[in-house]
């Protein structure tokens, strides 16, 4: 509940989350490596999205080697839920790595290439989506070649849409993806 609260703070004060950015983003961090409930980890992620939209992604320090790392771990869990949330605050990370995670973000997009590939035909519609976005959001990182461009006409006119809301409205985005609109 509090990682749910914490979220609803985010929405509700945007100005409070700015002030007290680490203190929040200590806890929430926090929530994603708890060892027995797979909600907190899963209310973490998801609050994370939409403090990381609010604030920018600017300020995150060393919490952006931890979303990450701890992110990347969650791509390939069984639980559809966790694995659709994590694809998007992974996608959304791509946005906020900068000059400065680059070459971090760079490698973890690497190492995590071959999950990428696999969930974008992944059982769930949903989950296969968002991959498919995060997919395009972290090409960059990868300096892939043409046999990885899968992109028809239409989803190149989307990528800069996608893009856009991720960093600054990863909000609408999940009730875009929620609600089966992309």
């Amino acid at each position: 509940m509090a990682m749910r609260n914490l979220g609803t703070m985010a929405y509700e004060a945007p100005d409070k989350v700015r002030k007290y950015k680490k203190i929040v983003l200590d806890l929430l961090v926090y929530g994603l490596y708890d060892p027995v409930n797979l909600e907190v980890i899963h209310e973490s992620m998801k609050t994370l999205t939409v403090v990381l939209g609010k604030i920018q992604g600017k300020g995150l320090g060393s919490f952006f080697i931890d979303i990450a790392l701890q992110t990347r771990t969650l791509l390939d869990d069984e639980n559809d839920s966790l694995r659709y949330s994590a694809f998007v605050l992974f996608g959304q990370l791509a946005a906020f790595a900068g000059r400065k995670w680059k070459k971090f973000f760079t490698s973890q997009v690497k190492q995590t290439r071959d999950s990428l590939l696999i969930h974008l035909q992944d059982r769930n519609p949903q989950v296969a989506k968002a991959c498919k976005t995060t997919f395009q959001a972290c090409s960059p990182y990868l300096k892939l070649k043409e046999e990885y461009s899968f992109q028809s006409e239409e989803d190149q006119r989307n990528t800069k849409l996608y893009q856009q809301l991720s960093h600054y409205h990863p909000e609408i985005l999940q009730f875009f993806y929620a609600n089966k609109i992309l």
